[in-house]
Order: structure tokens, then sequence, then C-alpha cells
């Protein structure tokens, strides 16, 4: 019997929860649908709408919408009414069956209602101490021990804690409604990941199949690759849903610990939940380290410090010029038609662009009393890259000092909107943004570096392009259009003068 009771008790409760506001966190009154088919009451809604700065967006998911988009919906409205029949049925059965406790149980219903009367004195707890945070009755008020306390009566003290506890309920609502979009955003995050590393398969087998049997071998190591890329790709994101979803259960059950709180309707029984567990709760909500400029009655978010990743799988310039790196490993079969680009020939003394615009070297020269002496000039190519991906190889050969990378228009000496790698005779490999330079380790010393640009994900990786091997890879913030940047280096005393010079570059444009 008590089990059906509580069975029907938990779907009573539940069905309460689905026709409530989440907003005003009642029950819904003339219920109405956004377009986004989230529903709230017709007053929460416009109030939300005009408190609104700027463009109002759904509580629930945060999609935009305006007053024309605020439907009736009749359905839900007859859906809320029967519930609320039901509810009150359920209601009076409770109450029945409460009363049928009662009765025979008058020993635990007479331990009960002492409860509300002063141990001590046995009269009516009508005053909560402040001071000692407990309940007192009058008698109590004017002894020693609680001589010079502050009181308030019951009924004003327990409305107080109640608004504070609505407060801190409406901010747990808040939160679990910012997970739920988190969580939405990071599960279409990770099928657009999975849809990536399909495509990216897709174009492997595509282009593999222009190869001989020898192919096949290099295509299943590559299809490997990608499969193990997106088991470790989807290990911090499936984790990242995980730890919200701990955190979403975590804060339901908080919720469920606060509305459990309103729901106790006698004053003297409430702040005895609330001296027991709702202040110790509520109070463990607040920012009790808060820093300068912050206050302490403030609710301490535990969503802040979640992010969507939204890495995806990539197999940088093996993508779309897959061809082109199968070359190297069968150079006798593969025979691609290379493009050339061409060095901006520019205005600087210390400069030298040979006449086919393919290579550039340091002048023989270092400017009256060596002033000039580690200047290091930059020139930058003619192919303007605004979108797609874009590779190159540069010869370096064995010179001393060299950069090699993207900018947008340098100026003399200065790297302008740009990522180069650099190999300064001082301090080694070292990437360099146009502000500070990072030193990175390079085990060996390349020949030839390539160059690869990805507009669509905003990285460039520097490759050693005699084997592949990936010197470094990095994301850049620059929204101009980027060009081939390059840099013969410093003079050192005439034994850094060898040119450098652009091999071959190979664009493809889609997006």
């Amino acid at each position: 019997m008590s089990s059906v009771c509580r069975k029907r008790a938990t779907m009573a409760s539940a069905l309460s929860e689905h026709i409530q506001c989440s907003l005003c966190l009642t029950e819904f009154s003339d219920p109405v649908s956004l377009r986004c088919h989230h529903t709230f009451c017709r007053k929460c809604i416009r109030q939300y709408l005009e408190s609104t700065s700027g463009q109002a967006l759904c509580p629930e998911c945060r999609k935009p919408y305006t007053r024309k988009h605020i439907k009736a919906n009749r359905t839900l409205t007859n859906i809320v009414d029967a519930a609320k029949e039901h509810l009150t049925e359920h209601q009076a059965l409770r109450d029945i069956a409460t009363t049928l406790v009662t009765n025979s149980e008058p020993e635990k219903t007479q331990k009960q209602g002492s409860a509300e009367l002063c141990p001590k004195h046995d009269e009516k707890l009508k005053l909560f101490c402040e001071t000692d945070q407990e309940l007192v009755c009058l008698v109590c008020r004017d002894g020693d021990m609680h001589r010079g306390h502050t009181f308030r009566p019951v009924e004003e003290m327990a409305e107080t804690c109640k608004v504070e506890l609505t407060k801190a309920l409406h901010f747990t609502s808040k939160e679990n409604t910012y997970l739920d979009y988190l969580i939405e955003l990071q599960n279409k995050q990770i099928t657009n990941a999975k849809a990536a590393s399909k495509d990216i398969l897709s174009a492997l087998r595509s282009q593999f199949e222009e190869m001989h049997k020898f192919l096949r071998k290099r295509e299943e190591e590559l299809e490997k690759y990608v499969e193990e890329e997106e088991k470790k790709l989807m290990k911090p994101l499936n984790a990242n849903v995980a730890t919200m979803k701990t955190l979403l259960k975590k804060e339901n059950h908080l919720k469920g610990i606060l509305q459990s709180g309103l729901d106790i309707s006698e004053p003297d029984q409430f702040l005895e939940w609330w001296n027991g567990t709702g202040q110790d709760v509520v109070n463990g909500m607040k920012n009790c380290d808060s820093g300068e400029g912050s206050s302490a009655d403030e609710y301490m978010s535990k969503v802040g410090c979640f992010t969507v990743n939204s890495n995806s799988v990539t197999l940088g310039p093996y993508e779309t010029h897959l061809l082109m790196f199968i070359w190297k490993e069968m150079i006798e079969i593969i025979k691609p038609v290379p493009h050339h680009d061409v060095i901006e020939a520019r205005e600087d003394p210390y400069l030298i662009v040979s006449p086919s615009r393919h290579s550039v070297q340091r002048a023989d020269r270092q400017g009256l009393f060596g002033l000039y002496k580690n200047y290091r000039p930059l020139v930058r190519g003619s192919c303007a890259c605004a979108n797609g991906h874009h590779y190159w190889e540069v010869e370096v050969g064995q010179k001393l000092d060299w950069g090699v990378g993207v900018c947008s228009e340098p100026t003399p000496g200065l790297l302008q909107e740009g990522v180069m790698l650099f190999l300064k005779h001082d301090i080694g490999y070292c990437i360099s943004n146009g502000e500070a330079d990072t030193p990175i380790h390079v085990s060996q010393q390349p020949w030839r570096v390539g160059v690869f640009l990805d507009c669509k994900r905003q990285w460039i990786y520097f490759y050693n392009a005699e084997n592949m091997c990936l010197l470094h890879s990095t994301l850049y913030s620059s929204k101009e259009t980027l060009y081939l940047c390059l840099s013969p280096g410093v003079y050192l005393d005439g034994k850094n003068t060898e040119p450098i010079t652009v091999s071959w570059w190979r664009s493809n444009t889609f997006c």
C-alpha cells in the first residue's frame, strides 16, 4: 500500500514539474510557445522580452525571438488544466491517507506536535533569535541566555529566508538551463567532428583510387591514423559532456533540496529545516572567497569553467594535397606540374631579388658603421591567400639565419599580421608573431621548409619538406589577406649571403 502511494506521489511530483514555467517556477498560466517550441507563461515571456536590452533570446535555448513569435499553445493549456485536476484529486487522496496515518499513530502525532513548543517552558515558539539562529518562546526572550539578542517574529523570518531560498533556486535553474545548452552544443560538435572525419576518409579513398596496388598500403595507414585521431579526439569531448552531466546531476539534486524547503508551509518547521539544512546549502552556493569588486552575497557559478571543445580531426596538407605528398614517396610514378609563386620586388638596398623573382638574398653590405648588420629584411610572395588551402616549399639550404612564414604587408624589418618560423644564429629555431619569439625544438635542420596555410581552420603548419616531418603548427588570428613571407636573415659579416628560394607551391581553394 505504501509503495503504491509513494509511486503515485512520485508520478504526481514529476507531472507537477513538467507543467511548470521555467521563469516563474509555477504552473503554466496562459501558456505560449516560441518558434523554438519552448513554452512559458504569456505574462512571463512578455516581461522577459520587455526587460531585455537588444535582441531577445529564448531563456531555454538562447535562440532569438520577437513578439510576433509568441504563439498561444492551446494543446498545452488543455493538458495543464487536466493535470491540475489530476493533482487536485491526488492531493485529496493524499490528505485522506495522511488522516488515516495520523489516527493510527497518535503517539507519533503527539510527539510531532510537541516539537512546536519550547522544550524548556512549554510555550509556543513565536520568535526567532537572529543572534543564536534558533527558535525561542517569549519566556526565552526575557531570560538571561538571550539578553541583548535580536529577535524577529517566526513568520517574518520565514518569509525573509524563503526570499533568499527562492533566489537560490532561480539561480540554480538558470545554471542548469545553461548546462543543458552547453551539453547540446558539445553533442552537436561531436557530431560535426565525426562528420568531418568521415569526409576526410571519403576524400582519401577517392584520391587513392588513382594509385596502383602499392598505394593501397599507404591508404590503409592514413585511414588508421584518422580513426586513431578521432578516438583521441572523442575521448576529451565525451569526457567534457560526462563532466557537465555529472555536474548537472549534482545541481538537480541541489535544486531538489532547495525546492523541498519551499514546499514546507509551516514557518517554524521551515526555519528548523533552514537551520539544519537550507542555510548551509545556500551559503555553500555563495562566493565566500570573493575578491575585490565582488560581493559575498553573489552565488558562485560552477558552470563558468566549462567551454565547448570545437576541435576536429585534420590531416593538414594531406587533406588537399595528398597526391603531391605521395609523389614524394613515388617520384618515378607521380609527376605533377608545379605552380610557381614569385617574390614581390621592393626597394630595399639590403635585399637582392633574382631576375626570375624565385629567390632573394642579403646584399653584401651591413650599413655605415655596421648599423644594419642585425637587420632582417622581409619580402612577400605575389599569391594572395584569403581562403582555401595553400602550400609552399622554400629552400633554405645551409643558411645560418633565415625566416619563412606568412604575413600581410611587411614593412621594412617588421612582421605584420602573420606567423614566421625563424632560424636565428644566436637563439636557434623560434616561432614569431611579430611581438614575441617562442623557441621550438627542431631535431634535424631542414634543407627545404614546407609551409601549409589552412585558411578555413586558421592554422599554419611548418614541415621539413624532405621527409614531411612536422616542425611546428600554430593557430593564427589574423583576418587579413596573407602572403608567403621570406627573410634571407642577417648579414653575419658576409657568412649568410646565400639566397633563399621558393621551390614551388600548390593551392586548392575549395573550402
